[in-house]
């Protein structure tokens, strides 16, 4: 854990350090109440621990299948890693595989964003919360990225587009991001109410966090919303469906690679439906069926055949 702690600031995030201390106690509480031990030495760790562990937290401590798998790759990289070291000869959880969430698709629909950004909202910090949610949709940029995008960031193209680059807080992979209208506008709404070189005076995250269900109400959405779900907006809703490569989204996202992009991007029925009509348009006359005249014996054999090739 200190070793872990030294690497924040550095290609590590405080909130990915709270989530490890976390899980610390999670195990050091389970290892107590099953093993009446305080700690329990590397060697010591068998297969059936880490399923006691899965046990422990899907049922006593009632946790879903996201939370449980987070904790579970935790401590079997911590195993990895004392067997890299050579702390213990083998890896007593390598085979093992927590049972996966179901995850449902994270995005908003089409008209559920458009209801979002129309609906009148007369509370002021609602209202701010809302614009910063649709910035992130039509930007990609996670909340760590907002809170630390500055002026400094913008670039103004030889063409006039104007632009955002940054390094990912996360990844630390470079981010270039062209920014539409919509987002440009959001921009110069809040440009007077700067306090400093910063974009936005961003929020805590726990006040984003805690008025997302009431944003949600407001604009008439029945399903969870996150600020994070905005960054799935953008993978998938605003620019996959529009037919951005996948290359570009991965770049754009700052992902390291692109099997990461294909969980946020997760195909729309309406890109399926806009794919196929564009194929249906491309093939056109290109490909026909012969026609057939029942009356005509010979085309009849020409084009389908001759003899009886049905089972009697």
């Amino acid at each position: 854990m200190e070793d872990f702690a030294k690497r924040v600031g550095i290609n590590r995030a405080p909130s990915t350090l709270r989530i490890h201390k976390t899980s610390y106690c999670n195990l050091q509480n389970f290892i107590r109440e099953h093993y009446g031990i305080e700690d329990i030495s590397l060697k010591q760790l068998d297969y059936a621990f880490i399923e006691k562990y899965d046990n422990f937290l899907r049922v006593e401590k009632g946790f879903s299948g996201m939370t449980i798998e987070k904790h579970i790759i935790m401590l079997k990289t911590m195993a990895r890693t004392a067997m890299a070291q050579g702390t213990i000869q083998y890896n007593p959880f390598a085979s093992f595989s927590p049972e996966k969430a179901l995850r449902k698709h994270r995005h908003l629909t089409t008209d559920e964003l458009q209801r979002l950004m129309n609906t009148p909202i007369r509370e002021k910090f609602l209202c701010f919360v809302r614009d910063l949610f649709v910035f992130s949709t039509f930007t990609g940029i996670a909340y760590a990225d907002v809170c630390n995008l500055n002026v400094s960031n913008l670039d103004t193209d030889n063409q006039g587009n104007l632009w955002i680059r940054f390094k990912r807080q996360k990844t630390k992979s470079e981010c270039n991001i062209l920014l539409l209208d919509v987002p440009r506008s959001i921009m110069k709404k809040y440009e007077c109410e700067r306090k400093s070189n910063k974009l936005f005076n961003m929020p805590f995250r726990s006040a984003l966090t805690n008025n997302m269900p009431k944003l949600a109400k407001v604009c008439g959405i029945e399903h969870r919303l996150t600020y994070h779900s905005a960054r799935h907006n953008f993978g998938t809703l605003i620019t996959l469906s529009q037919g951005v490569p996948l290359g570009t989204v991965c770049q754009m996202m700052g992902h390291k690679s692109k099997s990461t992009t294909q969980i946020y991007a997760r195909l729309t029925h309406q890109k399926v439906d806009e794919d196929m009509k564009k194929l249906t348009q491309r093939i056109g006359n290109k490909f026909r069926m012969p026609e057939w005249n029942k009356d005509k014996e010979n085309i009849k054999n020409i084009h389908y055949g001759q003899g009886n090739h049905y089972h009697q």
